[in-house]
């Protein structure tokens, strides 16, 4: 048995070599039956499609299969061709100019899948040439415009692109007014969304984070949940660029999950590649790799040499982080090739940057030279400003005309539009009769196809469920095998750092006493001088400068022994600090903890010190306790309350003040996956943007000499990495610093 897509594509093959009337009914009704077609499309209605069959109009049908192979093509090209094959035959058969249109619309759009770009210029200028007479061919203007201004960005030409785009927005709006279709919204939808890759370029993300957010307010309104994961994936990318990594992770995986559970498998190579720039962010780069090579799998084998030439760029920059030169050279020539391949001169312009990189990484300068020129050639072609400005220039004059045009025939075509459908009730009356017996035919057969269809979605979604947690278990593997890889080298840092630590310590403890006992017999020996030079002093005349001078020799060196020996202390306190900072690292014990009581230890072991800065407490009644080892958590809230009391003190506040909030939140509808959300809010004195790159280094301290060893937020990052909590700091100079904590509740996966 076959499925009705198979079953319509073995149709489709024999309606184009035949055109015959039975033929026609079938395919329409066909896909009248295909539940995922109906469900994505309000455009095709039961009424056009009885009218189409009972004209046996070439032209009209192509106006009804134009528009469902769009719907189609993006997420299953395969699927598709079989209706461009019915296209391009009805096209051989027609004379008017709105089929023409048509046909060289769907064939830049099929071009541009195949990654034609040539061809899908070509086929946008052919429509470009074409007169308008009817609203169709406005909105086929329109389209023509976005996907020239999709080539124009694949081939990395961002100016020309940003402007096909904003025309193509232009013409869309002045036509809403009037034209409600999910069609057109839809189209409105994808303009904000690549106009939005345009700002990200353009390093505008205020105006990205806007046309995203417009984006997905028109797909929620036309229940499109592929669009909504689309502007969630894109703006998860947007946040990863600010370094909101917490938002962006969210996002992210909320979009994988439709990806996964719909088959969209180039959006899904897409959420990969975002997970990979977030990983190289964070500096995590054998991560990023794992991600980039996921991207190259699927990619690869559907054929997307547009974002495949992306992905290898992204694998070549994380082998150069590594210094790992020779595999990072193969994967710019394989980028290269593929930008050649597409003419993309954004792509090879990366690409010979990135080789000249890698030379003067290596030494090469001459060959990093040529390069180097080389890339500048093909920057030259995308940022020619006077080419720009001339294409530009000629390309929207010739847009002002067609929109003109367009809006001026719009009242001549609704009085066309009515003419025509009068005389097509009239011909439907002929026809019905004929309709009648084909119908019933074609009913017998859809019953059976019906039933076997059912069956054949079951499988395929109890399959696709499959898939999905088969995926899903994969990336929790990678995870968890990271996290086991952590937690063994931590294990075995712990067990050395005890052994160590306890090497050192005794010693030490041998230098810290024998230093006391130093201390005390120097004080009896001054003690018994002391006493000495008393009743020496008795037989020494009061005028003898020698014995003078002798005297004052004695207390500076009684001065430098004192001295000599606070270094000693100061020392002998500073290792033992560190051993017992290296002894706290080790895996956590996790056990149910209250984070309220965790955060009350910490504040009282704080509190003798800091008494005159007032803590506000806003805490969440109900929120759930946590697996944990709540003394490492004590560690964690220690070293960061502390560090805020001393914020508040250099920053001399006449009154410092520390509020702690604490709720909790879940990531998923299901509420099987919760955080808890700790807050920690000073108004000291705050930190630069350098400083928050670097404060959780080990040894780094803004403090004084002496006042720190620069391991408690070392600590504290390393400890929630076990946990697997994420930790966030919003600081601004002179005003105060927030660090937010979130923990989940169910502990290590």
């Amino acid at each position: 048995m076959f499925s009705v897509e198979q079953l319509s594509d073995k149709i489709l093959t024999t309606f184009c070599r035949l055109n015959r009337l039975f033929l026609y009914s079938a395919i329409i009704l066909i896909i009248w039956a295909d539940s995922e077609v109906k469900a994505q499309s309000n455009n095709v209605n039961l009424d056009s499609l009885f009218r189409v069959i009972a004209t046996n109009n070439p032209d009209a049908q192509m106006a009804v299969l134009v528009p469902v192979w769009e719907q189609r093509a993006e997420f299953s090209v395969a699927q598709s061709e079989s209706i461009m094959r019915a296209i391009e035959g009805l096209y051989n058969r027609t004379g008017e100019t709105s089929s023409k249109i048509l046909y060289y619309r769907a064939k830049a759009l099929s071009s541009y899948y195949r990654n034609q770009l040539s061809e899908a210029f070509h086929a946008c200028e052919k429509v470009m040439e074409l007169p308008i007479h009817t609203a169709q061919d406005s909105l086929s203007l329109i389209q023509t415009l976005f996907v020239r201004g999709i080539a124009y960005h694949a081939r990395g030409e961002l100016g020309n692109a940003a402007k096909d785009f904003n025309t193509a927005l232009r013409l869309a709006h002045g036509r809403r007014a009037w034209d409600k279709s999910k069609q057109l919204n839809t189209l409105i939808a994808k303009l904000y969304l690549f106009g939005g890759l345009i700002d990200i370029q353009r390093n505008d993300l205020p105006a990205a984070e806007q046309k995203f957010t417009d984006t997905r307010l028109i797909f929620r309104k036309l229940n499109d949940k592929i669009g909504v994961a689309l502007a969630d994936a894109y703006t998860g990318n947007l946040y990863i660029k600010q370094k909101n990594y917490v938002r962006a992770e969210a996002l992210l995986r909320s979009s994988l999950n439709t990806f996964l559970k719909a088959q969209a498998y180039h959006q899904t190579a897409r959420v990969y590649s975002y997970f990979g720039h977030m990983e190289m962010e964070r500096g995590t780069v054998d991560d990023a790799l794992l991600w980039y090579n996921k991207c190259i799998q699927i990619d690869s084998s559907n054929h997307k040499l547009i974002s495949l030439q992306d992905h290898y760029l992204d694998v070549a920059r994380a082998l150069l982080e590594n210094s790992n030169y020779e595999a990072a050279k193969q994967y710019i020539n394989e980028a290269k090739q593929v930008a050649s391949a597409t003419d993309n001169q954004y792509a090879l312009m990366l690409a010979y940057d990135m080789e000249a990189e890698l030379y003067y990484a290596t030494g090469n300068f001459r060959k990093a030279y040529e390069s180097q020129q080389i890339g500048n050639t093909h920057r030259d072609k995308v940022y020619d400003e006077q080419l720009l400005t001339e294409i530009a220039k000629s390309k929207t004059e010739s847009a002002q005309a067609k929109e003109t045009d367009s809006l001026r025939i719009v009242s001549i075509t609704k009085q066309n539009e009515a003419a025509a459908e009068k005389a097509l009730n009239e011909r439907l009356s002929l026809y019905l009769r004929l309709l009648v017996v084909a119908a019933v035919i074609i009913s017998i057969l859809l019953v059976g196809l019906v039933k076997t269809n059912k069956k054949l979605k079951q499988k395929n979604i109890e399959l696709n469920n499959k898939n999905t947690r088969l995926d899903q278990a994969l990336i929790d593997l990678e995870l968890t095998q990271k996290q086991y890889a952590q937690s063994e080298k931590l294990a075995a840092l712990g067990k050395l750092s005890g052994g160590i630590a306890h090497e050192i310590l005794n010693p030490m403890n041998y230098i810290n006493n024998g230093t006391q006992q130093l201390e005390k017999g120097i004080k009896r020996l001054i003690a018994a001088n002391e006493e000495y030079r008393r009743m020496l002093s008795q037989f020494i005349p009061e005028k003898d400068t020698a014995h003078h001078s002798r005297e004052q020799e004695y207390a500076s060196l009684q001065a430098e022994v004192y001295m000599f020996l606070d270094i000693i202390k100061s020392g002998v306190n500073k290792i033992l600090g560190i051993v017992e900072s290296i002894r706290q690292l080790k895996p956590p014990e996790f056990k149910s903890a209250d984070i309220h009581n965790t955060i009350e230890n910490a504040l009282h072991m704080l509190s003798a010190q800091y008494e005159d800065i007032e803590v506000e407490r806003r805490y969440e009644k109900k929120c759930p306790q946590v697996m944990a080892d709540h003394l490492q958590l004590e560690r964690v809230f220690t070293n960061i309350i502390g560090n805020a009391f001393q914020a508040i003190r250099i920053a001399k506040r006449m009154h410092g003040k520390i509020t702690i909030t604490t709720d909790f939140f879940s990531l998923e509808k299901e509420n099987d996956k919760l955080f808890v959300r700790v807050e920690i809010q000073d108004n000291g004195i705050g930190m630069t943007d350098k400083v928050k790159q670097q404060i959780y280094e080990p040894f780094f301290t803004t403090k004084e000499a002496g006042s720190g060893m620069g391991l408690g937020l070392y600590i504290t990052k390393q400890i929630l990495d076990l946990h697997q909590a994420k930790i966030d700091i919003i600081s601004e100079q002179n005003v105060g610093t927030n660090f937010i904590i979130a923990l989940p509740v169910s502990g290590l996966n």
